[in-house]
């Protein structure tokens, strides 16, 4: 299922007057200097889904120069073009959008679920006739995971779903939930979810049914698209100097190792430490489940149990300690889109365009977003203010060959020193795009610019920002 971003919002941003001359002198300082250099190492330590993704792709990997690994035009792309399709690493929906969006893709349903859909029943499942999702409850009163159809079902069973619903878990997922919601956070829901799938992936393939049915990463779903923030990611040589680094979790992390970390220093902060205790101690509950851990050792999920899956429970509880968790959230953290759903207007049937436009620039607030993904090789797109793709992933202007592929970490439309604080403050780097020097030079400001155009393209560790 595609993931729906803030489409209209994004259109009524780029009513304003167009800016061809920016653009057409970006295309030509990229044809005049010499393309960045490929990236010449092997993808050995790639995850296959980003080789899958390179195969036959527009662009290449690249070294930008003040910007660190970036994505380059590999032959001329046409505006509109759809320049790249994936599935998210990791989807997951907000605590508020949990009754409006699809539990397993994020998808928005058509028609707004009917609050505790499942609850006046038993835990038997409910909904999905007649276009209506299926609803199935959490247990320990978590409300109910409402899914678009079977599919989605299926695929959340087959990688989280099934240790999510261990009854030993709801306890400690309900606190995690209720901690989230306050602070308004959302990396901690996602860290919670690769760590569900990584436990029940290593339990079901000491089983007899089977593995998970998600790769190395633990992730749900599929999209092509997001809308937020991006990072960078190391590959190769550097990804081993990444695992090599204090506190990393090795071959735990799965395919999150191939993304850009936030350095955090050698102590965690401690909101962190906060929210790990309960998400610890629902993994606890959950490797119980399974026979593993100091809980029950008969399978509440539905697993056909054992010694060999209690025992690979428990191996993994070990490795998702605080030191993984601390590691997920400095990835997360860089890595994170934000996604946004404009909701079908059969929510409304009055609705106009102002009312689709009201709720649009409502979704800017944190408590209407509709969840948050992390992608692999999306990562890899660096900042522009002046953006040359969009963020359903299509050329938003025609792009030559060598030109490198830039997204907007920001709200471009906000006054250049805006921008630049925000980007300061959140991602650790100044802003050097054309369109900030362009600015600052009208305004007599050039000397204050400093530093590289990209924020997630390096390898190296970035300083933690403050707060989430």
């Amino acid at each position: 299922m595609a993931l729906l971003p803030r489409v209209l919002l994004a259109a009524l941003r780029r009513a304003q007057p167009p800016r061809p001359h920016a653009a057409a002198a970006a295309a030509a300082a990229a044809l005049s200097a010499p393309p960045p250099p490929p990236l010449a190492r092997a993808f050995a330590s790639v995850p296959d889904g980003v080789k899958a993704v390179f195969e036959g792709a527009p662009f290449a990997a690249a070294l930008v120069p003040g910007a660190g690994r970036g994505l380059v035009a590999s032959e001329p792309i046409g505006a509109g073009s759809r320049i790249l399709r994936e599935a998210p690493l990791v989807a997951v929906p907000s605590i508020q959008a949990r009754s409006k969006v699809c539990y397993e893709c994020l998808s928005p349903f058509r028609h707004p679920a009917s609050e505790g859909a499942a609850a006046a029943g038993s835990s038997a499942e409910s909904g999905g006739g007649g276009g209506g999702p299926i609803a199935v409850p959490l247990p320990g009163g978590r409300g109910d995971a409402l899914f678009c159809g079977p599919a989605c079902l299926s695929r959340a069973r087959a990688s989280f779903f099934e240790a999510e619903c261990a009854p030993g878990a709801s306890a400690g997922l309900a606190a995690l939930d209720a901690l989230c919601s306050e602070r308004g956070e959302r990396f901690p829901l996602m860290a919670a979810r690769l760590a569900l799938a990584a436990l029940q992936r290593a339990a079901s393939s000491a089983g007899d049914g089977g593995g998970s049915g998600s790769g190395g990463s633990g992730g749900s779903g599929s999209s092509s698209s997001g809308g937020g923030s991006g990072g960078g990611q190391g590959c190769g040589e550097e990804l081993q100097r990444e695992q090599s680094a204090p506190g990393a979790p090795g071959p735990a992390l799965g395919d999150l190792s191939f993304l850009c970390f936030a350095n955090v220093g050698p102590h965690p902060p401690e909101a962190w430490r906060e929210a790990f205790e309960p998400l610890s101690a629902a993994l606890a509950g959950a490797a119980a489940a399974y026979g593993g851990g100091s809980g029950s050792s008969s399978s509440s999920t539905g697993s056909s149990g054992g010694s060999g899956q209690g025992s690979a429970a428990a191996e993994a509880l070990a490795r998702l300690d605080l030191a993984w968790f601390c590691a997920a959230m400095a990835r997360l953290h860089l890595n994170t889109f934000r996604v946004d759903c404009v909701l079908p207007l059969s929510f409304n049937p009055d609705a106009n365009f102002a009312d689709l436009a009201a709720l649009a620039v409502a979704s800017l607030g944190a408590e209407s977003s509709s969840g948050s993904a992390a992608y692999l090789v999306a990562s890899l797109l660096n900042h522009s203010c002046e953006p040359n793709v969009d963020a359903v992933f299509t050329a938003a202007r025609d792009i030559s060959p060598g030109e490198e592929l830039s997204i907007t970490y920001t709200d471009w439309s906000q006054g250049v020193q805006e921008r630049r604080a925000h980007l300061r403050a959140s991602y650790g780097f100044e802003c050097g795009c054309p369109l900030c020097l362009e600015q600052l030079e009208a305004a007599g400001a050039r000397g204050q610019s400093g530093g590289g155009a990209g924020a997630g393209g390096g390898a190296e560790a970035k300083p933690l920002p403050t707060g989430e």
